[in-house]
């Protein structure tokens, strides 16, 4: 009786150890789990042809799922992206009275309907803001297009009569990812956003490849299939140089795995129909480097469900904003320019002259300039004054009503050569042209025989023959452009 009690005994030891041991195991399960701060958007369907996709906002830091959409006049709404700040999505979805998918920007929190971005009955999908917030790079039909928030215009990366889709920014904003054709014969390929000159990355013959997002300034993530025996998705990360790619650890060959997008260095957040989904696809967090992966019902059992959880990105808030007041103003020149100067709004004034950097190894010039906006008018000069001032065929005066990412500077009035080079230095000094306004006239004074005057747009709207003093018949209100037979200046008529 004794030997059964100690038996009996000994039995509930190891029950209660191994109880101990499952309560840890658990226990140090969940202490594992990576810890994710920021907010995650994402949509769900029962299938893309049923058109009855939903658009989720989990906040992890509060452990929130809020539904967005239920008021908009909005169908299928998916593949949302944050805005750099976090406080605006863009995302597409169908436009009833068109019945055509359309691109639209919200305001988180707002209880204003979604902005729809699209024009008539065109098919637009694949929104991503650029880094710094300006602009939305989007698929129109088969076409790549970069719009500008600010003005609505679009400046079309694609050529027509090919297929593109799924554009992705670099971080710095000056290429683009994105996927050509479809199915099998689809391949991985960078835009130069600035040339617009395609290059393929990656092709797996007969495969699919897709869905590239960037990872960071070397590399991106994108989708692939595993092979021709077997087809499903698998995620790797392909580099913007186009250096051979890599399976990422957590891939297995029991689901597929797709839609990667970045939560940090470490960590992506991914759709997969591996063994234990609570539907078809479930979203999951994974380590790149280890292969451990997550799914997210363990931050939220409202999160993956029967139907297919898919396109999910995340707003990092630790992640630094680039600064919205600033904007680089890049500018080609004529081979023989030595030196290229700004003047205008951007630069406090059209007195002030300020000298750009050349870019190695080409016949250009940038600056970056704080506190900068795209309505500001500036103009180049070859030189610390006017008498360099950028022209146009005609030889009249070029000014830039707005910025644009790279400006052509045909020609110049006269071309400085810095000190220290085998071409005459400056010119003498010319007396100082005095322009001033009085009941919308201009007045010229100065050293001069004769005086033309130019408005924005480079027309040339009066003209005379004269010495020294030019009174001009009413302008409008605007900025006008003075040129004489010696100088040129510019005054603002309020």
């Amino acid at each position: 009786m004794k030997t059964l009690k100690i038996f009996i005994g000994l039995i509930l030891c190891f029950t209660a150890v191994e109880a101990s041991i499952a309560s840890v195991s658990s226990t140090e399960s969940v202490a594992a789990l990576p810890v994710l701060k920021g907010k995650m958007v994402y949509h769900n369907y029962t299938s893309y042809d049923a058109r009855d996709s939903r658009l989720y906002l989990f906040d992890f830091a509060s452990n929130q799922l809020i539904r967005l959409g239920d008021s908009w006049n909005i169908t299928h709404p998916m593949n949302a992206h944050f805005s750099p700040d976090g406080k605006q999505i863009t995302f597409m979805g169908i436009n009833p009275p068109t019945d055509s998918w359309s691109i639209y920007l919200y305001e988180l929190g707002s209880s204003q309907a979604p902005v729809r971005l699209s024009t008539g009955n065109s098919r637009d999908e694949d929104p991503k803001f650029s880094p710094d917030g300006k602009k939305i790079v989007f698929k129109r039909n088969e076409r790549i297009g970069e719009m500008t928030l600010a003005t609505g215009s679009i400046n079309w990366l694609t050529p027509e009569g090919a297929s593109y889709s799924m554009p992705y920014y670099s971080p710095d904003g000056a290429k683009l990812v994105c996927s050509k054709d479809g199915g099998q014969n689809s391949s991985i390929c960078l835009i130069d956003i600035q040339t617009k000159a395609i290059k393929v990355l990656y092709d797996k013959p007969d495969l699919q490849d897709y869905y590239p997002v960037a990872a960071d300034g070397n590399s991106f993530y994108y989708t692939a299939g595993f092979s021709a025996s077997n087809r499903i998705d698998q995620i790797y990360r392909g580099y913007w140089n186009g250096q051979n790619g890599a399976s990422l650890p957590f891939n297995r060959t029991d689901g597929d795995y797709s839609d990667a997008y970045p939560v940090n260095d470490r960590l992506v957040i991914l759709s997969s129909t591996r063994p234990g989904s609570a539907g078809g696809y479930d979203l999951y967090v994974a380590d790149v480097e280890t292969g451990e992966i997550y799914s997210l019902a363990n931050y939220s059992d409202e999160i993956n469900t029967s139907r297919e959880d898919l396109g999910a990105a995340y707003h990092n808030p630790e992640t630094p904003v680039t600064p919205s007041n600033s904007l680089t103003y890049t500018v080609q020149v004529p081979s023989k320019t030595k030196v290229v100067y700004i003047v205008g709004n951007p630069t406090d004034g059209w007195g002030n002259f300020v000298e750009m950097q050349r870019v190695p190894g080409e016949n250009k010039f940038t600056i970056t300039i704080e506190n900068a906006t795209k309505n500001m008018e500036y103009e180049y000069c070859a030189g610390p004054g006017w008498e360099y001032e950028e022209i146009d065929a005609r030889g009249r005066p070029q000014p830039h009503p707005q910025w644009t990412a790279l400006d052509i500077a045909v020609d110049f009035m006269a071309y400085y050569e810095p000190a220290g080079t085998d071409s005459k230095p400056y010119p003498e000094p010319i007396p100082e042209l005095i322009i001033t306004c009085r009941n919308n006239m201009i007045t010229v004074t100065g050293e001069f025989k004769e005086v033309s005057i130019y408005d924005i747009s480079g027309q040339r709207i009066q003209y005379e023959k004269v010495t020294n003093r030019f009174t001009s018949k009413r302008v409008n209100p605007g900025l006008y452009f003075i040129k004489t037979d010696k100088q040129s200046g510019k005054i603002v008529v309020r």
